[in-house]
């Protein structure tokens, strides 16, 4: 798939955002996609979802993914409006299942409601057809029943949930993920 172009496949009633890129990020917005992921933290912190915390997404912290190649933002009107990191290797929260998708953390929006997460979800089911691979797969805190419903209705399949191991001043220093799954589209001409 080009660089740049967002997938849209009809889900539900959710609606379609208009003008958005998604791209690899660039080392120049490592402040930009920090904010849009600190932001979205804070907001689920207000909510009492304690699934990640701000000081986790520094600039340096987006540099260093913009650098390994994983980190990815949605644009539109040339503004960082989202967020998502696309890896090809989750052991650490898929130990169990075969690397054979594409795996989407990180995901985060300026403002909710606005499709703009169906939009970035199906901008990386294509990446991940474009690469052969047979799942998206994400996961989130346990705890967060409201992303649970998200990923439900948007067609994902629960997958159980997994020990983490993370910072003491978070849960204890361990903590549930919940995975889900969600098949990829064949691709006209596929063999999956």
């Amino acid at each position: 798939m080009a660089a740049g172009v967002a997938m849209i496949f009809p889900v539900g009633k959710t609606p379609v955002m208009t003008g958005v890129t998604i791209r690899p990020a660039l080392l120049a917005e490592a402040d930009a996609a920090s904010e849009v992921l600190r932001s979205a933290a804070a907001r689920l912190r207000r909510r009492g979802i304690d699934q990640w915390r701000p000081q986790w997404f520094g600039p340096e912290w987006a540099a260093e993914q913009i650098r390994e190649g994983t980190l990815h933002v949605a644009l539109q009107a040339g503004a960082v409006v989202g967020t998502l990191r696309l890896l090809w290797r989750d052991d650490e929260v898929w130990p169990d299942y075969p690397n054979d998708a594409g795996y989407v953390h990180s995901l985060a929006c300026v403002r909710e409601g606005t499709g703009l997460g169906v939009v970035m979800l199906d901008w990386s089911t294509a990446e991940i057809a474009d690469k052969g691979r047979q799942w998206l797969r994400v996961d989130c805190w346990a705890g967060n029943s409201r992303l649970h419903k998200y990923y439900a209705n948007l067609g994902f399949a629960e997958c159980g949930d997994i020990e983490q191991r993370g910072p003491a001043d978070h849960h204890g220093g361990s903590w549930y993920a919940r995975r889900f799954q969600r098949a990829i589209p064949c691709q006209p001409g596929s063999t999956l």
